[in-house]
């Protein structure tokens, strides 16, 4: 739902605290900081609220957010999220979108063009692998020598470079640095590639795989599976005893 919001689809409702995960969070940052003050200013303590309404807008909003305006240069103006890529003409996007609504695996598929290093992809024994280094061009990187197709992307034209050089704004619909601003060819080439890696090794190889060499990427548990991750969890933290 979050890579396809142009499906237009109704919002769907999951169990996941998103809001209590990110007011979690705020809140260990608001108390890291508070004990960084409290060292400064001679050991006046401070109040901590952690709002889960705020935490749950913060985490939405992070994806809106951008950067611009007159004084500042044009490579440093933030990449628009959108599907709309250069490469492709409107009606044939159209195209597939139609397709994606009614079909998960066109869905799935267009996603992994559209964002192939933030897409599931299906790994040996059918399950999912999510990759997570959209937003991070060092992650992309080590995710690309780590599978081993660095050199082969490089062949096609796809770049490393620093995106906030000027000098690098021409490379901008193939930088690593820049994925949101990937043309459509560049990101489909770079799907297919991880589409075939991917399907070397089962989910939870490439995630112990990944892990340990400092790259994100999970395995994607079904529904069920992880409300019993989540209650096996909760029993043995409690101490409980099933019957």
């Amino acid at each position: 739902m979050a890579l396809s919001w142009f499906l237009d689809r109704p919002v769907i409702y999951t169990p996941l605290k998103i809001c209590s995960i990110y007011a979690g969070v705020i809140g260990a940052v608001a108390a890291a900081a508070a004990l960084i003050d409290r060292n400064r200013n001679g050991g006046i303590g401070r109040d901590i609220h952690a709002s889960r309404l705020a935490g749950g807008l913060s985490a939405i909003g992070a994806l809106s957010l951008g950067i611009g305006g007159p004084a500042l240069p044009k490579h440093l103006e933030s990449v628009k999220v959108s599907h709309i890529r250069q490469g492709i003409s409107a009606d044939e996007m159209e195209v597939y979108i139609k397709e994606a609504t009614n079909n998960p695996l066109k869905q799935l598929w267009l996603e992994q063009r559209l964002f192939p290093f933030g897409a599931p992809y299906h790994s040996k024994d059918g399950t999912l692998i999510l990759p997570m280094a959209t937003f991070n061009r060092r992650m992309a990187r080590r995710l690309c020598d780590q599978l081993g197709i660095w050199e082969d992307l490089k062949t096609k034209g796809i770049v490393d470079a620093d995106p906030f050089v000027s000098e690098n704004d021409e490379f901008k619909i193939k930088n690593l640095g820049l994925p949101m601003g990937f043309s459509w060819q560049v990101s489909s080439a770079i799907a297919e590639s991880l589409c075939k890696i991917f399907k070397e090794k089962t989910a939870i190889e490439w995630e112990k795989y990944l892990s340990t060499r400092g790259v994100v990427a999970v395995r994607i548990q079904s529904f069920q599976e992880w409300m019993q991750d989540w209650t096996h969890s909760l029993v043995e933290k409690c101490g409980w005893t099933k019957h």
